[in-house]
């Protein structure tokens, strides 16, 4: 069943029971958010299992942080191409499958692939929930709403660690994968039936993808996030390689940002910067 709407008029559309609806937005919000966290401690022991390096696994945590950073700005064309709440029930099956996949690795590459699959799949999910809640309310309920919301994003990567390092004694550490899948089907099955879904939010027709802005995007968060990885290793800016790594990633950058504030149809609206 869907979340039924009712007439507000601080908002037109609002869902009659709006915690109901919200409900699998914190679930899909708290082990989403707890995913960055639970590996950090389990990360030496799936070093061992794929014959890696220290450097070479850090990778499976910094794969993940790079993708969903790729796809955060991105959450309003993929909204508009597939419509929101599609976008959203998209996302957690993503995460959830590829937590699946990344329980099942077996080399330090496929466990990567699966770690970017994961990462992208949880980019949208933070974004879009945080939408949903506060048009799911009204004025005056926005703010208990939000500080419910945020207790589960501050609660989350405490009990990570600590649920990540108990799992990977008792058991193993792909289990702290495998704990998603249920969780993740959960919300995505609800997010489905309940989700708060207005007309405005819908598939949008002739959506244009930005591709320099996406390019650049990638460019300019992949090199920062290897400049910040390898530097340390590098002894940072004496290192020739390491400049021009950081000499690319600025240009990048502020290519992207002048790219969405000169042009017309971006990946992410700079409107508020043009007036």
């Amino acid at each position: 069943m869907s979340a039924q709407t009712t007439t507000d008029d601080d908002n037109k559309y609002l869902p009659e029971n709006p915690w109901l609806s919200c409900s699998p937005i914190l679930l899909a919000v708290f082990i989403y958010v707890m995913d960055g966290t639970i590996a950090n401690v389990a990360l030496p022991h799936m070093a061992g299992s794929f014959s890696a390096t220290r450097d070479e696994s850090i990778w499976i945590l910094t794969s993940y942080l790079i993708s969903s950073g790729i796809v955060i700005p991105s959450v309003d064309f993929f909204s508009k191409l597939l419509g929101r709440k599609n976008f959203y029930v998209i996302s957690v099956l993503l995460f959830t499958i590829a937590s699946f996949l990344c329980g099942t690795a077996t080399s330090i590459g496929q466990m990567v692939f699966y770690r970017v699959l994961q990462g992208a799949g949880g980019g949208g999910i933070v974004p879009l929930s945080q939408a949903i809640m506060m048009e799911s309310f009204p004025k005056e309920r926005r703010g208990t709403a939000m500080a419910i919301f945020g207790m589960g994003v501050i609660i989350a990567p405490i009990i990570g660690p600590m649920l990540g390092g108990w799992i990977t004694d008792n058991w193993t550490w792909p289990w702290i994968f495998f704990i998603n899948v249920p969780l993740g089907c959960i919300a995505a099955v609800l997010s489905k039936q309940l989700l708060f879904d207005p007309p405005y939010a819908h598939k949008q027709k002739n959506v244009k993808i930005d591709k320099l802005g996406f390019t650049l995007l990638i460019l300019w968060l992949c090199s920062l996030q290897v400049f910040f990885d390898k530097g340390n290793n590098a002894d940072w800016f004496n290192a020739a390689w390491i400049r021009w790594l950081f000499t690319f990633s600025c240009i990048c950058g502020l290519g992207f940002f002048v790219s969405q504030i000169k042009r017309n149809e971006t990946l992410v609206d700079m409107s508020v910067l043009k007036n």
